[in-house]
């Protein structure tokens, strides 16, 4: 029996929707994983040089196959290829090159960005369901609403929803909350 989850965003370089299966479904998870292992990891092509240069081929081996085995697991498959290969040419006791370390590190940054795109498009999910959550509200208790603003202007709400969340509030204080309607349609609708 195949189980389906909703897809993750394609990016160049990850296959994430593997890595989504092989945590069954569990996104949150998968996303936390890939920030701490982005996070945990940003200098790695750094601290391989440093080994290297030091004569700890054998760190620096373990420290590649580590990167590779892991990145793979995340479904971050160009660094796990480019550790993959820094592995090999230590293993076949050749010297990694300035090319091998560049590409390590760009793989790296391809990552980084890939988890604050990631972060950016739940915390968009998570503002529209709130979004949502107050247009309905507004229709029958305004108490909720008012903690459902409140809640809006408390989480990590992306940068592009700030100034809809202020004109959401003043239009709270004015008690017009037909225009409210229409501004969070326009936002969900993406006519903001």
């Amino acid at each position: 029996m195949t189980l389906s989850y909703p897809p993750m965003p394609d990016f160049p370089g990850f296959d994430l929707n593997t890595a989504l299966h092989r945590l069954r479904g569990k996104r949150d998870r998968l996303e936390a994983l890939l920030h701490s292992f982005a996070d945990r990891h940003k200098g790695v092509s750094e601290d391989l040089r440093a080994l290297l240069d030091a004569g700890s081929l054998d760190d620096a081996r373990r420290l590649a196959h580590q990167i590779n085995g892991a990145a793979a697991n995340l479904g971050a498959t160009a660094l796990s290829q480019r550790a993959s290969s820094i592995e090999s040419t230590l293993n076949n006791g050749e010297d990694v090159s300035p090319e091998q370390l560049a590409a390590l590190h760009h793989a790296i940054v391809e990552l980084r960005t890939c988890v604050a795109q990631l972060q950016h498009a739940s915390q968009t999910s998570d503002t529209n369901t709130l979004l949502e959550q107050l247009r309905h509200t507004l229709q029958y208790d305004l108490s909720a609403a008012a903690q459902i603003l409140e809640q809006l202007d408390r989480e990590g709400v992306p940068e592009d929803y700030r100034s809809t969340i202020a004109t959401l509030q003043h239009h709270f204080e004015q008690l017009e909350f037909e225009t409210m309607q229409q501004c969070i349609h326009n936002v969900l609708s993406g006519r903001a």
